[in-house]
């Protein structure tokens, strides 16, 4: 690293964080973390130096007599019925779908896609990239960005063991245990494929928490039923015993990088702890991991709900990881402080506001890598009232939707409905969430979303004052997802840019200078002005602008938002400053029959349910609108990724402009309900 990078780093990252980086750098280099978690052997006549008062072979035994709390009893004939129940005999034909095509090896990646990786298991192969990694390595000597290997979260993505939860469903749903024994092969065949310390699916401590929730789910199921015997038993519970050491070993570098990953490491530790009390360490497990998740959830959980990572999927990750240790915490008289308790509930009345109530959407913001670590209902991936609303049944509060599939999950994390809940969550109307840089617009149909913030955590896309549009369910305006982590350019680039977010772009460039890899140098300031209520009555406004341009090219960006009802919205682009300027004002559509009248200014969107009419004014400084879908070569522009690894086109309405500044402009967005 040159010094300049390295100045740049520390004026990133922060001194701390950059200090804590390098000593886990040296760690590896030096060869301790190999002395700490040694490839060594460990299997069940290991694991027995490591077990008190009971062998091996009596593990399961000692589980049978002694079960220590869990979310649900698989013999409890009452729940089994409920679980049967919830889902509607539409969705089981899916269900049994995936679970056969999983007992052939055929595996689906990301919610999305599904690749044949054979029997037993490829569990080195990453097939998106056709490439197999090699396991012949420690962990730590891994790059997970090594030339040639493609993208490391392929070959981690099966490996996260997902593919157990639809196993156990179908066991209950279907009253088969056989699907059981399936869970139980995969999970020797890992075991099998997978030394300890050796190959890519040691290298991260959040793949093994994430990989361990899951075995447990299947463990439970199986003691319960009858259908693992003492050896495999021992077999298995060396391997939990051995990958929750490795969290443990190396868990400061989770706590270095402050996110998701820490709260998944804790929680693998603190789930090791309760579940396994025969193990020597479980005590430190069970009280490191709690200190652990108290202290980083006080860090990255904010005042106002919103949390560290910019991002709806991984708040929902955060918001998963939570109700499994809050309901583990309960079950084991674990005491989670106040403070921890009460940032849990502002998580989860954040996620609560940004769900569209027709669909059970979010919008498309911030990476989003495909993580769904508890799949425990038959909803789509992009679906979030799931955990919303057994996030609302475990704080007590009413729910948040009718009955539905989304139900499933509160019943398999044994999360009842109170009989006469708190009161409710804050009712779903337009919120200010300051600290995180988040403003919503409510209003009978629609539902708005803009973001004005001054970065003080690492951000990943320079999107600001970005705004997303959704009507009846339809996000007519919205964000390009991020797609991948590890691609090709430009691809690598283009998702995180400025041009692929509803905002305006100056000159060509980004609101922030890119860096390496995840990181941005020259953080965006911005500042909210304020909201309220228009002259009339009939709607409200929001007035925002940010900084990201004015230091390099003299130009700031102010934004002012008006809605009238819920059919009616404007939104006024100021671009500030002495100077020439060009720049380009992006609104990028739902995929729909667009058409695009020039003389007008205006494009035509013909929804499933509305005709949406867009309408740009802006004097002498416009100088041309298109609709670009689809375009590629060195500067893509109208595509969009949903699911991790995927894109599609879609249609972009690109409006340039330039001039003399101040310039303003003025797009006008009617919505025409076809009922």
């Amino acid at each position: 690293m040159n010094p300049k990078s390295a100045v740049n780093m520390v004026k990133t990252l922060g001194v701390s964080t950059t200090i804590k980086r390098v000593v886990n750098m040296l760690k590896v280099r030096s060869g301790f973390i190999e002395r700490i978690d040694p490839a060594e052997a460990f299997g069940v006549e290991q694991l027995q130096r490591h077990l008190r008062g009971v062998a091996p072979t009596e593990l399961l035994k000692a589980i049978q007599e002694s079960p220590p709390p869990f979310f649900f009893d698989a013999n409890d004939a009452a729940w089994r019925d409920r679980v049967r129940q919830v889902v509607e005999e539409e969705h089981r034909a899916a269900l049994l779908e995936r679970v056969q095509k999983i007992e052939k090896g055929i595996i689906r990646h990301y919610s999305a896609t599904e690749f044949d990786m054979g029997r037993p298991v490829r569990w080195h192969w990453a097939p998106q990239d056709d490439v197999d990694w090699p396991a012949d390595r420690h962990w730590c000597r891994y790059g997970q960005f090594a030339a040639g290997l493609g993208d490391v979260k392929n070959v981690w993505e099966i490996n996260r063991f997902a593919l157990a939860y639809d196993l156990v469903r179908a066991s209950v749903v279907f009253d088969d245990d056989r699907w059981l024994g399936v869970g139980l092969d995969l999970i020797d065949e890992w075991i099998a494929a997978n030394p300890p310390a050796l190959g890519p699916q040691w290298n991260c401590g959040q793949e093994c928490a994430l990989r361990l929730m899951a075995w447990h789910f299947v463990v439970r199921a199986a003691v319960a039923r009858g259908v693992i015997d003492a050896d495999r038993m021992a077999r298995i519970a060396a391997s939990i015993y051995r990958q929750t050491a490795r969290i443990d070993h190396y868990i400061s570098f989770a706590c270095s990088i402050r996110n998701n990953h820490s709260f998944s490491e804790a929680i693998g530790l603190y789930t090791t702890g309760v579940l396994y009390p025969w193990f020597d360490k479980s005590m430190r497990w069970r009280q490191r991991g709690l200190a652990i998740l108290a202290r980083e959830v006080n860090y990255q959980c904010f005042d106002d709900g919103t949390y560290i990572q910019h991002s709806f999927n991984y708040h929902r990750l955060a918001a998963s990881l939570m109700l499994w240790v809050t309901r583990l915490t309960n079950l084991h008289d674990d005491r989670l402080p106040a403070r921890t308790q009460a940032a849990f509930e502002r998580h989860f009345e954040y996620l609560f506001q940004m769900v569209d109530d027709c669909s059970g959407r979010v919008p498309n913001y911030g990476p989003n890598d495909g993580a769904l670590i508890l799949p425990l209902a038959e909803c789509d991936y992009l679906d979030y009232r799931p955990v919303v609303q057994a996030g609302a049944r475990q704080l007590g509060k009413a729910d948040l939707f009718e009955a539905g599939q989304w139900d499933e999950m509160s019943d398999w994390l044994g999360i009842e409905r109170k009989a006469e809940p708190d009161g409710s969550l804050t009712q779903r109307t337009s919120q200010t969430y300051p600290t995180g840089g988040y403003y919503t617009f409510r209003s009978g149909d629609a539902f708005g979303l803009t973001r004005c913030h001054s970065y003080f955590e690492r951000p990943h896309e320079a999107d600001m004052l970005h705004f997303d549009l959704w009507y009846r369910g339809q996000n007519v305006l919205r964000d390009a997802g991020s797609y991948s982590y590890n691609c090709d350019e430009p691809w690598l680039s283009y998702f995180k840019s400025t041009a692929a977010h509803n905002t305006i772009e100056i000159e060509g460039a980004n609101q922030m200078v890119k860096g390496p890899r995840f990181m941005w140098y020259e953080w965006t300031r911005s500042e909210f002005i304020g909201r309220g209520e228009l002259d009339d009555g009939a709607g409200e406004w929001w007035e925002g602008r940010h900084f990201g341009y004015e230091k390099r090219f003299g130009v700031v960006h102010a934004r002012r938002i008006e809605r009238r009802g819920s059919d009616d919205w404007r939104v006024i682009d100021t671009l500030i400053g002495n100077t020439q300027s060009r720049g380009m004002l992006r609104w990028r559509l739902i995929d729909c029959p667009v058409v695009l009248d020039e003389k007008e200014n205006a494009a035509t969107l013909s929804l499933d349910n509305a005709t949406t009419t867009i309408s740009i004014s802006g004097g002498d400084a416009l100088e041309s609108i298109e609709i670009v879908r689809g375009r590629e070569g060195d500067k893509p522009d109208g595509w969009e990724s949903l699911h991790y690894g995927r894109k599609s086109p879609l249609p972009v309405m690109c409006v340039a402009f330039a001039g003399k500044l101040p310039v303003t402009l003025e797009t006008r967005i009617r919505i025409a309900p076809s009922d």
